[in-house]
C-alpha cells in the first residue's frame, strides 16, 4: 500500500485511538482524493455515545477491532460503500500479510518450524 497517502493525510494517533466499542457508524460523504477512494466516517463510541470524525487515512491510528468493526458495519449496505469496503478490505489483507511476515521472521530468529505458509503480498492500487 501506498503509505505516503496515510502519512501525508492522517490524524495524529491520540486523536482516533481509543478502546471504546463502536455502537454507530454513518458515511457522511466521499472526499476526492488524488490516488485512493476516501471517506469521511461520524460514529459513536462506548456508553456515553461520544461522537469522533474520521476518514480511511485514519485507519493506522485506529486499534484493529475498529477495522473489523467498521467492515462488518459497512457490510450492511455493501452495494452503497463499495469503493469503501474494497479500501478497507485491503488494509486488513495487507495488515494480516504483514503479521505473518513478522511471525514467520520471529519464527526463524528463534529456529523453531514455522506452520505458517508466506503468500504473496495483497495486490496494491
Amino acid at each position: 500500500m501506498s503509505f505516503s497517502f496515510y502519512l501525508k493525510h492522517m490524524k495524529p494517533q491520540f486523536e482516533t485511538l481509543s478502546v471504546n466499542k463502536i455502537i454507530v457508524i454513518k458515511v457522511t460523504g466521499p472526499i476526492e482524493t488524488e490516488s485512493f477512494p476516501n471517506a469521511m466516517f461520524k460514529l459513536a463510541r462506548g456508553s456515553a455515545c461520544q461522537a469522533y470524525e474520521f476518514t480511511l487515512k485514519d485507519l493506522p491510528c485506529l486499534n484493529r477491532h475498529n477495522w473489523i468493526m467498521l467492515y462488518n458495519l459497512l457490510l450492511k449496505e455493501k452495494e452503497k460503500y463499495e469503493p469503501v469496503m474494497t479500501h478497507l478490505q485491503l488494509m486488513i489483507k495487507s495488515y494480516i500479510h504483514e503479521v505473518g511476515l513478522m511471525d514467520v521472521d520471529i519464527v526463524a530468529v528463534l529456529r523453531k518450524k514455522s506452520n505458517v505458509v508466506p503468500k504473496e503480498a495483497p495486490m496494491d492500487y
